[in-house]
């Protein structure tokens, strides 16, 4: 308890002590007033303590004697000043004057015949204000959000309206609308706007204090068709300001805009255009069900550094939310020690999902879970398997912390856009609740952007 013995006021005390525990026996929670301090007795100083108060003692007695021998206001002046040296001595020795006081019990207002009294030993500590209560760090990701000024919006939209990707399938045309619209983007936001350029490199950094980041007020596409409802997997737009959008901020954050050989389903291998689909082949970006806690390709060798979703419509569904938990307050939080040492070694295998052309990748090298900051949670849980029963244990227990956790997500609206470190967070989303099927539905893209490229993979942007 922290206590200053004049004001009563906590957060103004100086020396912090272990208070007396007082039970009641007529009051479960008995009230607490200002603690009594007792000079010690002889019995409980030290040698050195005996000695001053012997000497105080007689000092005591020779005054006492002059008092009645001279005259008074003298005597009162000398007696004053010997007092006042004499303690000056005495505090000199800050823990000795505290040996003084062993004895300090709290009273109860209401009733004080009923409280029991125990020793306690006083602790000087030097403090400035109370200790903060420690709390269970929340595991929902750190965002921050940017937002654009309408001006930058609409002069932006002016200029993104004039590119073309003459051939989404093919990577020269690819790499040549890349290169266009960060150009634009850099000039219009990039180059003069410090926060901005600061947040990316927080957000592709792995040790750096952003997990992702929200743009809000983006420039959209003027004309957003029909989701399909023949099975169709692309939308087919007239214009590209959402896909300049999202790989221009991708790489503008010193990242490579990557396909995947391996992800058959998607309608274009560097941006994936994401709607429910009723029937027919799909992934985790077109299920209409509950997307769990995952990791994006985690069954792959190179695994992005950055996922982009950028929504074009937000659809019927008020609801749906997409979920991000931060992976290092879940190890450091959730997960107990010994099962965080065992996901770090290599006693697992990450199987692919069912749309996934297995020949493009090796699915049965052992691997950890868990490495660095980075955890490779496939979107089936069910495809991480431990190689013995210790490991096994482990993954059952991850999957039962990730099913209890109670983390809050984002609604994504028309203009939005969300990058956030695939290393550094799993994400998920929501079950639709309100799907109409009639060309009305949420439309999404998404994009994965990795730091480092060679050889073939530069040139390709495949992995």
């Amino acid at each position: 308890m922290i206590v200053n013995c004049e004001t009563k006021e906590p957060s103004k005390c100086f020396l912090k002590t272990r208070v007396v525990r007082v039970s009641d026996t007529s009051s479960s929670s008995p009230t607490t007033s200002k603690p009594t301090l007792r000079l010690a007795t002889d019995d409980d100083d030290d040698g050195d303590a005996k000695e001053r108060r012997g000497s105080l003692r007689s000092l005591h007695i020779i005054l006492l004697w002059a008092i009645a021998k001279t005259k008074l206001r003298y005597i009162l002046g000398l007696y004053t000043f010997l007092i006042t040296l004499c303690l000056h001595y005495s505090a000199t020795n800050v823990n000795s004057l505290l040996t003084d006081f062993q004895d300090m019990s709290l009273q109860d207002n209401n009733n004080n015949n009923n409280l029991r009294r125990q020793q306690t030993v006083v602790e000087p500590q030097l403090i400035f204000s109370q200790q903060p209560q420690i709390q269970l760090q929340s595991v929902n990701a750190n965002i921050v959000s940017w937002t654009m000024s309408d001006a930058a919006k609409y002069a932006l939209e002016h200029e993104l309206l004039k590119l073309n990707w003459e051939d989404k399938d093919h990577i020269s045309s690819t790499k040549t609308f890349i290169e266009q619209a960060k150009a634009i983007l850099s000039s219009h936001i990039l180059s003069g706007d410090e926060h901005l350029q600061r947040l990316l490199a927080d957000l592709v950094n792995e040790s750096g204090p952003v997990d992702a980041v929200v743009f809000d007020n983006l420039p959209m596409d003027p004309q957003i068709p029909a989701t399909p409802t023949d099975g169709s997997i692309r939308l087919n737009k007239p214009s590209y300001v959402a896909e300049a959008l999202l790989v221009a901020m991708g790489e503008l954050a010193g990242t490579y805009t990557v396909g995947y050989k391996a992800e058959k389903q998607y309608s274009n291998p560097w941006v994936h255009e994401g709607f429910p689909r009723p029937s027919g082949p799909g992934s985790a970006l077109t299920a209409a069900s509950q997307v769990a806690l995952h990791q994006d390709m985690s069954y792959q060798g190179v695994i992005p550094d950055l996922l982009g979703l950028v929504c074009l419509r937000e659809g019927q569904d008020a609801k749906v939310e997409t979920t991000l938990v931060s992976i290092e307050k879940l190890v450091q939080d959730v997960l107990p020690a010994n099962v965080v040492s065992i996901l770090r070694q290599p006693r697992f295998r990450i199987e692919a999902a069912g749309w996934v052309d297995t020949n493009e990748v090796d699915i049965t090298k052992s691997r950890p879970v868990l490495e660095g900051k980075s955890l490779h949670l496939p979107v089936h849980w069910e495809n991480m398997v431990g190689a013995d029963s210790e490991a096994e244990e482990a993954v059952n227990t991850l999957r039962k912390a990730l099913a209890e956790l109670n983390s809050s997500g984002l609604h994504l609206t028309d203009g939005v856009m969300v990058l956030f470190n695939n290393q550094k967070v799993v994400h998920g989303r929501t079950p639709y609740t309100n799907l109409k099927y009639d060309g009305t539905d949420r439309v999404v893209f998404r994009s994965y952007f990795v730091k480092h490229l060679d050889g073939d993979a530069k040139e390709s942007r495949m992995l």
